[in-house]
């Protein structure tokens, strides 16, 4: 589900998962990829990686 370039050094990938309330949890992802450049406004990149874990809390029946 994740791709890192060849260039990355022992690559990382972490997810967190927190209850917020009763209806609403939150997601973190945390990784350490190439990112994006500093002169980049894209706060949010629609990526692949991002859609499939859109479709995934989807399936557990959370609205996204």
């Amino acid at each position: 589900m994740f791709d890192f370039l060849p260039g990355v050094t022992n690559p990382t990938l972490k997810v967190y998962i927190k209850s917020v309330s009763e209806d609403v949890l939150q997601c973190e992802i945390e990784d350490n990829g190439i990112g994006f450049s500093k002169g980049s406004n894209n706060k949010f990149h629609d990526s692949k990686d991002v859609k499939l874990i859109r479709e995934g809390l989807a399936l557990l029946g959370y609205a996204v």
